[in-house]
């Protein structure tokens, strides 16, 4: 009988009969997807691998961590708080100006009042935010 040897990293080892199919078997199977991959003109991610890194940890999940998500939720109710605290007029002025893209002339033309004072009163309006928003200061870091 002849008896089965596999090598192992430049060393001849004998091996049982089952275990010298089973390792071709996987041998067989991976080699027959490179083929297919080259058939089929796909390219290995590790063929992307350097000395100093390995390709596949260049990927990043792009899925959002629980975590995450929680942290936008928690955010996103904040804000809607603090929009809610400012008064009508206000309101009014930081939505023309951030969520519907209008200029500061268009905002005072709607306001009847000066571009200035549209200028003015939106930095007030941002202070206030960013002072009703700064107990998320650790949260956010």
């Amino acid at each position: 009988m002849i008896r089965k040897y596999l090598y192992v990293k430049n060393e001849k080892i004998f091996v049982d009969e089952d275990i010298y199919k089973a390792v071709k078997s996987i041998d067989n199977r991976f080699n027959y997807l490179v083929h297919l991959d080259i058939e089929n003109q796909l390219i290995h991610i590790s063929s992307h691998d350097t000395e100093d890194t390995e390709a596949i940890n260049l990927i990043r999940d792009s899925r959002l961590s629980p975590y995450k998500v929680y942290e936008e939720k928690v955010l996103t109710c904040e804000i809607h708080n603090a929009l809610n605290k400012l008064s009508d007029r206000d309101k009014r002025i930081i939505l023309a100006l951030f969520f519907e893209n209008k200029s500061l002339r268009q905002v005072a033309e709607e306001e009847n009042t000066y571009a200035m004072n549209i200028s003015r009163r939106k930095k007030k309006i941002l202070k206030e935010l960013k002072d009703s928003l700064n107990i998320l200061e650790d949260f956010v870091k």
